[in-house]
């Protein structure tokens, strides 16, 4: 794959998603990962 290849894959990429969706998402699954490895929500 060359150059242009990747280029194009990566512009089609960042213009499917919304600009901050990556980080919102990243956000989310930090929250939940801390949530469970401290026990929020978990029964005992």
């Amino acid at each position: 794959m060359d150059n242009l290849e990747v280029d194009v894959a990566i512009e089609a990429i960042s213009c499917s998603l919304p600009s901050g969706a990556i980080e919102e998402r990243h956000h989310k699954a930090a929250l939940q990962w801390e949530n469970t490895i401290t026990g929020v929500d978990q029964r005992y």
